[in-house]
């Protein structure tokens, strides 16, 4: 039915890796954020500590394989730095998690941002004294974090889609099916009925 071939439809288009330009946005005035689809810039106080338990939680949860895929594939990849190394070049990034593990700290601390150095950007930052109270943290509210990492993918998508829509074949949408969809440069339609239409990507 048309419900399904539209479903069918936005499943293909987000199958597109998406890679965004440094260009300024004109909604936030800040550097477009960077990074591939699906990744997680992680910055710990030390490259040893992403090698130690606390980046095995961290790959263990956002690593997992997705659900309903032919073939074994990540939630999410990442992208490990030391906090002294953390620069202009890599605030850019969309997924940030910072990991700070700090004695001076009596207990763990979650702070969450959006946009602060770059647009679209979601950054979550966890301060905790030592390793274990960081594992308690972290597994008391993984669940979130996923749903502020998946929200913040799919904005992007939708973003990107935007900025590269065929407007005629949009147009063509809205007139034949009453659907407005943004549909990025590429897609020329194959098949098209009353009730149906099968658009597909030129390579």
């Amino acid at each position: 039915n048309m419900k399904s071939t539209i479903n069918l439809i936005l499943i293909s288009l987000l199958t597109f890796s998406l890679v965004l330009t440094s260009c300024i946005s004109e909604q936030s005035g800040k550097p477009r954020s960077t990074g591939k689809t699906n990744v997680i810039l992680v910055v710990t106080n030390t490259k040893a500590q992403w090698e130690s338990n606390i980046g095995a939680q961290v790959q263990e949860f956002f690593g997992r394989d997705l659900v309903g895929l032919p073939q074994p594939e990540p939630m999410f990849t990442f992208y490990n730095i030391a906090l002294k190394d953390f620069n202009k070049i890599y605030k850019k990034f969309h997924n940030i998690l910072i990991i700070d593990i700090n004695p001076e700290w009596d207990e763990p601390l979650v702070e969450t941002k959006t946009d602060l150095w770059s647009w679209p950007q979601r950054i979550i930052k966890i301060t905790a004294p030592d390793e274990q109270s960081f594992a308690g943290v972290f597994s008391e509210q993984q669940d979130g974090f996923l749903r502020l990492y998946n929200k913040m993918e799919r904005e992007r998508v939708i973003n990107s889609f935007e900025m590269a829509n065929d407007v005629s074949i949009s147009n063509k949408l809205i007139r034949d099916f009453n659907l407005y969809l943004a549909v990025p440069g590429g897609f020329n339609v194959a098949k098209q009925d009353e009730n149906f239409i099968w658009m597909r990507h030129t390579v």
